[in-house]
């Protein structure tokens, strides 16, 4: 069966508007200091702000999970980018210390 031109206009729109809740979607969350830390935990576990070389073929599963990890952050910019700043800026609970 043959798309017609009126089936692809409404499958890019479709498409268009699943991209739109999600980052409305993201945009809210963004607003929720937990899940800003839960973010920038998983981005850091995902080697976004360092390097995966590890000079053997370790360095292919680090590449994939950096790989999730920057379309994260390109998600997060995408919906607000002013939230960089802010995960970056705000303490983890690990950052406190009892001494």
């Amino acid at each position: 069966m043959r798309q017609t031109d009126a089936d692809r206009e409404r499958e890019i729109q479709r498409a268009e508007r699943i991209q739109r809740a999600q980052l409305q979607d993201l945009t809210a969350l963004l607003k929720r200091r937990e899940f800003r830390r839960y973010l920038k935990r998983y981005l850091t576990l995902a080697s976004v702000f360092k390097t995966t070389f590890t000079g053997n073929s370790e360095t292919f599963f680090r590449e994939g999970q950096r790989s999730i990890g920057t379309t994260m952050l390109g998600e997060m910019m995408q919906a607000d980018p002013k939230a960089f700043a802010l995960v970056m800026a705000e303490k983890m609970p690990e950052d406190d210390s009892e001494d």
